[in-house]
């Protein structure tokens, strides 16, 4: 019996054109189309991106910036990205509008024939098309390795092992069913000239406002440090005192750190100068515990320097501590925290301070700025000659940090753990000669 293929719609495998809902409109002179499609079908669209190539007009990919992405989309089900940016030639495309009386855009049916879908360019978003590729490939491996897994379990009658692959299973198949499903914003500008097209690169980085890192610090929470950041920001030295908006602090800047600065203090104090928060402590932390380790050490500044105290009670500004002090260096906030956690902490097998003793050590500092070359802060190699501050280098902070906990701990130990009275007749000035200093242990 034969089948009459003429009533038989054409199956959409077999379709020369893919078809969307699209809009049209006008943008920079040029013709734009807008559409969406789900991670699935960019991933089955679109290019791979090599970043072994650079793209005409475009930037060199940065594979760790593509792979960050892709894990974003794979961790985070609350995911956002702005729109694709593409490039077609003109005369590719076709477009059926729909008459809805709308003068200056046009809502239709946008045709892109199969056979051009390679000529279509990317302009802004290579590293995320990169990253929506890798995501699809490492679901498509976990998937075939859960399957496997599984299967193997089943065949050895190990039921909780089983039990446990097709947990994973069902989550790998909804994170598939999740790319299919959510979808990002495409947009297609027609261009021709390939001078126009790196133009329109070039517009779009220039009149990109990036986010600053205290803007990050203070919106972010996937980070804990972000996440502690309103609570440490009440501490009486800081409130008032800390610019949300901006990073960089001038002499003149009225403020005495960043957002920033201070989430560098929250990290230093729980990881060290050079140390990084893991992604486990990001998400199972304790904030508690790290908010009142920060107020601690702010509380532990106060009582130490009577500028910083100044500070807090509003009699000495963040501009005049500049002028005069180490106190006044965002950099010596965190080496003083990197000192205080070590001192704290008692690591290396130290016998731990408590606050009372690092606070009679840090009152015996001398911080007046500018630094002298003839004195111990110059000797430990962190310091320009009349530096106001320490070099902002990890591995020169780290020094820094080093001396100071000896100069504590080997060279004053005695002193510092003794009476206020004692403390304050055998009194520690780095700022004094270097000559002698080797019998002291500095």
């Amino acid at each position: 019996m034969s089948v009459d293929f003429s009533s038989v719609s054409t199956p959409s495998g077999y379709e020369t054109d893919v078809r969307y809902f699209a809009a049209r409109y006008a943008q920079g002179g040029r013709q734009v189309y807008s559409f969406d499609l789900s991670l699935l079908q960019l991933a089955s669209t679109l290019a791979k991106p090599d970043p072994a190539q650079v793209l005409e007009g475009n930037r060199r990919i940065r594979i760790s910036h593509a792979e960050g992405f892709s894990e974003y989309l794979l961790t985070r089900d609350d995911w956002t990205s702005p729109p694709l940016l593409l490039r077609a030639p003109s005369g590719l495309l076709k477009f059926e509008p729909v008459d809805t009386g709308i003068r200056d855009v046009q809502f239709g049916v946008l045709s892109v024939p199969r056979l051009v879908q390679d000529e279509l360019r990317i302009v802004d978003g290579q590293h995320r098309t990169l990253g929506i590729h890798l995501a699809w490939a490492r679901i498509l491996k976990d998937l075939d390795a859960a399957r496997s897994h599984l299967a193997k379990a089943q065949k050895e009658h190990d039921v909780n092992l089983a039990r446990h692959w097709e947990k994973e299973l069902r989550r790998i198949e909804e994170q598939q069913e999740r790319f299919a499903r959510e979808r990002m914003t495409v947009q297609l500008v027609v261009v021709d000239d390939e001078d126009a097209y790196k133009q329109i690169f070039v517009d779009i980085a220039d009149n990109a406002l990036g986010i600053p890192p205290s803007v990050r610090a203070r919106f972010d929470r996937r980070k804990i440090v972000n996440r502690c950041l309103p609570d440490v920001m009440k501490h009486p030295l800081l409130a008032g005192h800390v610019d949300e908006q901006q990073d960089r602090i001038s002499s003149k800047t009225p403020h005495l750190m960043s957002a920033k600065h201070v989430t560098d203090l929250i990290r230093v104090l729980q990881v060290g100068i050079q140390g990084r928060v893991s992604k486990l402590m990001n998400e199972n932390g304790n904030e508690h515990a790290i908010i009142n380790d920060s107020l601690e050490f702010l509380d532990v500044l106060v009582a130490s320097f009577d500028d910083l105290r100044g500070i807090a009670e509003g009699t000495v500004s963040p501009a005049e501590l500049r002028r005069r002090s180490l106190l006044g260096s965002v950099t010596m906030h965190r080496v003083l925290a990197g000192v205080y956690r070590e001192l704290r902490n008692g690591n290396g097998g130290r016998a731990p301070m408590n606050t009372g003793e690092i606070e009679r050590y840090f009152r015996s500092l001398s911080m007046t700025a500018p630094v002298a070359d003839n004195s111990r802060w110059y000797q430990t190699g962190v310091f320009a000659a009349d530096a106001m501050a320490p070099t902002a280098r990890g591995g020169d902070m780290q020094t820094l940090v080093r001396a100071m906990v000896e100069w504590a701990l080997r060279g004053h130990g005695p002193e510092v753990r003794s009476t206020s009275a004692d403390a304050a007749s055998s009194e520690v000035d780095p700022a004094q000669s270097v000559q002698g200093s080797s019998q002291e242990g500095v």
